[in-house]
C-alpha cells in the first residue's frame, strides 16, 4: 500500500470504542463540585467586601457628621453651653457644651496669664457623640472631643 492510500484508508484512523479518549461522567461531576465549592467561596468574600465597604461608608459618614457639629457649635459667635440633639439620615448626633473646669489647665500654664489679657480666657470642652447601626446592625458610637476658648465676658 502506498503512503497516498495509508493516510485515505479509514480503518487505520478508527479507533475502538474501547480506546477512545475522553471525560467520563464521574470525572465531570467532580470538576462541576469543585468549580462550584469555588464559585461559592468567591461569592462568600464578594459579599463580605461589600458588607465592609459598607460599614467603613457608615463609620465615615459618622465621623463627618461629628466634625461638622463641631465645627458648627465653634463658628457660632458666642458659644453656646448645652446640649444640642439632631439626627441626619440613621445617624443620631448629640453635641454637649461645658465649660472645662479641669484645675491642670490654669492662666499659669498659659503664655500669658489672665491678669495680663484684656479679657481672659474661658475654656469649653466640646463632645460629639454619634450614634448610628453598622452594616450588621449593631449599634456603634463615634465620639470626639475638642476644646475652645472664647473671651470670658464676666
Amino acid at each position: 500500500m502506498s503512503a497516498v492510500n495509508a493516510a485515505n484508508n479509514p480503518k487505520r484512523h478508527a479507533m475502538p470504542l474501547s480506546s477512545a479518549r475522553g471525560f467520563t461522567l464521574i470525572e465531570i461531576l467532580v470538576a462541576f463540585v469543585i468549580f462550584a465549592v469555588l464559585g461559592v467561596a468567591v461569592l462568600r468574600l464578594f459579599n463580605a467586601s461589600l458588607d465592609n465597604a459598607q460599614s467603613a461608608d457608615v463609620w465615615s459618614r459618622a465621623a463627618l457628621v461629628a466634625q461638622s457639629q463641631i465645627a458648627r457649635v465653634t463658628a457660632e459667635a458666642p458659644l453656646i453651653e448645652g446640649v444640642t440633639q439632631g439626627d441626619d439620615q440613621e445617624i443620631h448626633w448629640t453635641i454637649e457644651v461645658t465649660p472645662d473646669t479641669r484645675e491642670d489647665v490654669t492662666p499659669k500654664a498659659t503664655a500669658l496669664s489672665s491678669a495680663e489679657l484684656k479679657h481672659p480666657l474661658k475654656l469649653y470642652k466640646i463632645l460629639a457623640k454619634v450614634d448610628f447601626n453598622n452594616a450588621w446592625g449593631i449599634k456603634k458610637t463615634v465620639t470626639m472631643v475638642t476644646y475652645h476658648t472664647v473671651a470670658d465676658q464676666t
